[in-house]
């Protein structure tokens, strides 16, 4: 007989407002956006081997950019998706779902980290989370220290 390990991804979840203060205190710029992605979903890695790989993956994002004033700043750009693996557990995302989206300006253009634990990516926002989040941005930050 074969030993067998068994392993398994534990990720604390993140709130939104975890992400919000995450990129408040980075040293790069974010922008917070509700809308969805538009990319070739065969370019996801599968996950499942133990040795998986990560991708980066050209796709669109359109939505609405988060102001003072709200989810209501017009959002269309091109950005990367930054899927990430961690053994055989992969990041995940899906073209045309509605998403919360964390997108991190870099040297290499708008990106978003697609990683195994989601940090940067909530589906399904509500409008009362909009409404948390533009009272974040009026604070500077969510306080959830």
């Amino acid at each position: 007989l074969e030993p067998v390990s068994a392993l398994a991804l534990s990720c604390a979840p993140w709130s939104p407002e975890q992400a919000f203060d995450m990129a408040a205190a980075s040293s790069s710029p974010y922008s917070v956006v509700v809308g969805s992605f538009a990319f070739d979903a065969t370019k996801l890695p599968a996950g499942g081997t133990p040795d998986a790989k990560g991708a980066v993956i050209a796709a669109r994002l359109a939505g609405r950019a988060l102001s003072r004033s709200g989810f209501d700043a017009a959002y269309a750009q091109p950005v990367q998706l930054d899927v990430g693996c961690a053994a055989s557990w992969c990041g995940t995302v899906e073209p045309g779902r509605s998403y919360l989206v964390f997108v991190e300006h870099t040297s290499t253009g708008l990106t978003v980290d697609v990683g195994p634990c989601a940090t940067v990516l909530f589906p399904g926002p509500t409008a009362a989370l909009e409404h948390r989040l533009t009272r974040c941005l009026a604070d500077g930050r969510c306080n959830t220290n």
